[in-house]
């Protein structure tokens, strides 16, 4: 008997010491990084053919420790890696990380003094939970890379990237050093994420792009079919995908932007923008392009007080070598600079003013998301449907703006097209040359936009070869309005009738059929003749 009672003792106590241990194996996640850094790899030998692999969180922080370590980092910063799983850092809401630390800080992949140059392969896969608080600058999935970089095929969701002591600060990259003069490839890359500065060079997908030489000998830097949906905030040089460019040739291609990007510096000159600003001239303009990107919505601005230059697409600070900026689209409307003298207005050479999406008229979603992750189911931003339509706003379709072959005026679309790439800061159409090829009949309510404003006056040519132009309807509020708002010196507008129109400023004046008020910007004579 007493055998008997022991033996159940016995059982019950080990009974009680196995439902001890069960809620803490049950509760812990073990796909969920504890913080811990891993002694190796999960295979490979690091080399294009047989690259690295990286499972979980702490083989991603063995990275991290690889190329912060001196004695190791020159046998890892130009390795290939691959990642073979989704990894979770952290878990909980990231949008309440800015006060309330998740349980894991992550550590950049990558730092000035030992840049990654290899080749990172996210092969599909997603990261989520990055979170990363510090007073460091370089910060970012990847601190500082070089010449050599390939990152690729991979998304960053639900994460918060902060540097609360300086900038040059992205969720994929902090920055570059340019150390190598070979060329840096991010693409096929989407990040959710808020990105925060308390200094300049913000970015939604990179930080600082700098060319550490003197001199242009960096190799180009080609950012492509990246998505940033989420929060860009710094003091100055705050953007959607770069922060700040500079000395460096880059080209931009298949990128969208949903986002708030802000520009918070309460002084002096701030630069805010939808895809990238730049700051120095350092190579020609035609080495910085920007093409077929999406501003699919979100806002770009700075802060009231001060100088700010914001813009849709690219903000800048030099004048010369411009950027090009062509077939892209902006829905978020930001076109101007707000510069109190308007000296900024002619500093980038956007070849179409809102741009134009060179593909279907509607826009599916997840086409331009899922490149990065196939099979993560992105979800909307608010105010984006699945298919969305774009206006196609693009450049003439004949005529090249010269006297030999002004741009065709053909019909309603061509004539408001018109005041749209007048108005948008554009120097080479406010003095271009335009012909009526056909009579235009204007239809609906308040229905053209006048042509030139204030800061953007008409000073080209514009030759009606008598033609009519009927059915203007204007019902403004601001002055300066007309078939032509504000014109300069230099204005031909001649050879046209003009019939059955109302024009109406309701708050202010200068207001006339034809033209509304002249802004003597160009010491050219303005003729107006045969209307």
């Amino acid at each position: 008997m007493k055998k008997k009672v022991l033996s159940v003792l016995l059982v019950l106590a080990m009974l009680v010491g196995i439902i001890a241990i069960l809620p803490v194996s049950v509760m812990a996640d073990p796909t969920v990084w504890d913080g811990s850094v891993a002694a190796d790899f999960a295979g490979g030998d690091g080399t294009e053919g047989d690259p690295y692999q990286i499972s979980n969180g702490a083989e991603l922080a063995l990275l991290a420790a690889k190329l912060a370590d001196e004695d190791q980092a020159a046998n890892y910063y130009n390795k290939s890696y691959i990642l073979t799983a989704d990894i979770v850092l952290n878990t909980g809401d990231a949008d309440t990380w800015s006060s309330s630390a998740p349980a894991n800080t992550y550590t950049t992949i990558g730092t000035w003094a030992s840049a990654f140059g290899g080749h990172f392969n996210g092969d599909g896969h997603t990261i989520s939970g990055v979170y990363i608080k510090t007073d460091a600058d370089g910060q970012g999935l990847f601190g500082c890379i070089q010449g050599g970089a390939v990152i690729e095929n991979f998304a960053i969701v639900n994460s918060y990237i902060a540097c609360t002591g300086g900038g040059a600060t992205g969720a994929i990259v902090g920055q570059t050093n340019r150390a190598s003069e070979e060329e840096i490839i991010v693409r096929n890359v989407y990040a959710n994420a808020t990105v925060s500065g308390s200094g300049t060079e913000v970015g939604g997908i990179i930080g600082n792009l700098s060319n550490s030489q003197t001199g242009y000998d960096g190799g180009m830097v080609t950012l492509d079919r990246a998505t940033f949906v989420g929060s860009v905030t710094g003091t100055s040089y705050v953007a959607g995908l770069i922060g700040n460019i500079r000395n460096i040739a880059v080209e931009i291609t298949n990128c969208l932007v949903y986002a708030s990007v802000s520009s918070t510096q309460s002084s002096g000159t701030r630069y805010a923008a939808g895809f990238a600003c730049r700051s120095v001239a350092g190579v020609e303009g035609e080495d910085q392009t920007v093409t077929r990107c999406i501003l699919a919505g979100g806002s770009v601005s700075c802060a009231t007080s001060g100088t700010k230059r914001n813009r849709a697409y690219v903000s800048s600070s030099n004048g010369t070598n411009k950027p090009s900026v062509t077939d892209c689209y902006d829905i978020v409307g930001v076109t101007d600079c707000y510069n109190a003298d308007n000296s900024d207005c002619e500093d980038i050479a956007v070849t179409l003013l809102y741009g134009y999406y060179d593909g279907a008229d509607a826009i599916d979603w997840s086409d331009w998301t899922n490149w990065a992750s196939p099979t993560l189911d992105l979800v909307r931003p608010v105010g984006v449907a699945e298919d969305f339509d774009i206006l196609k706003i693009s450049a003439f379709e004949n005529g090249d703006g010269t006297a030999m072959n002004p741009y065709q005026i053909a019909n309603e679309e061509d004539l408001e097209r018109v005041a749209l790439v007048v108005n948008g800061s554009v120097g080479t159409y406010r003095t271009a040359y335009y012909e009526l090829t056909a009579d235009i009949v204007l239809t609906g309510s308040n229905n053209h936009t006048a042509i030139g404003n204030w800061g953007n006056a008409f000073g080209g040519h514009f030759e009606g070869n008598g033609h009519t132009i009927s059915g203007l309807n204007i019902l403004k509020q601001t002055d300066g309005q007309g078939l032509f708002g504000v014109i300069q010196g230099g204005a031909v507008i001649r050879n046209f009738a003009l019939i059955d129109a109302t024009v109406t400023c309701a708050a202010q004046g200068a207001t006339g059929a034809i033209v509304g008020q002249t802004n003597r910007g160009n010491e050219g004579d303005i003729t107006i003749e045969n209307i």
